[in-house]
């Protein structure tokens, strides 16, 4: 692709969503079931239970390239920092977790919270990564991202600031009623 066209790529996608030197994140989707004061509540029923869908790192084993997300993530939200698990998290009052997909899900429109193993293009080591935090079934936020320079493993820190920013993006500080109430405040 030429130089030009790059850049008008580039900053289409910065124009659809937040970028950062390293990463591009995009296409955010929230409900009225997301609300950053309900973080706490899933704070303290212990750690969040993280699925982690495909990997763009194939000589990486899963189940250590599973943990390393997790821990990455952990802590990255907005609000109470929630602890990410791929272990079973025992007994909780609500299904609160959330899918990480590395490559582009073949899921038809549907969202990463209903399909439990869609079937993934793998993006390599310019990650493509597509984040749902979930209640049960249901899609409470979710987001879009891409890596800008290529990731060398699990271990690289622009890959460790990408999965941050996913994760920070996933859980914004800034729900639907607060967004309400800024229309009618000034200065908000």
């Amino acid at each position: 692709m030429p130089p030009r066209r790059l850049l008008s790529a580039a900053l289409a996608f910065a124009l659809a969503g937040c970028a950062t030197a390293d990463a591009i994140y995009w296409a955010p989707t929230r409900n009225a079931l997301y609300s950053t004061s309900s973080l706490g509540y899933v704070q303290a029923q212990g750690p969040t239970p993280l699925l982690v869908l495909g990997t763009p790192f194939p000589a990486a084993p899963m189940e250590p390239f599973a943990r390393v997300v997790a821990a990455t993530m952990s802590g990255a939200n907005f609000g109470p920092p929630l602890s990410f698990t791929v272990d079973p998290p025992g007994p909780r009052e609500a299904d609160y977790r959330v899918v990480v997909a590395f490559g582009t899900p073949y899921v038809g429109g549907s969202d990463l919270c209903q399909v439990q193993a869609p079937l993934l293009a793998p993006s390599g080591p310019r990650v493509h990564a597509e984040a749902a935090f979930c209640v049960e079934t249901k899609r409470i936020t979710e987001i879009k991202g891409d890596m800008v320079a290529e990731a060398t493993g699990p271990d690289d820190p622009a890959f460790a600031a990408f999965l941050r920013g996913l994760t920070l993006n996933l859980m914004p500080p800034v729900d639907r009623l607060q967004r309400r109430g800024c229309r009618t405040t000034p200065g908000c």
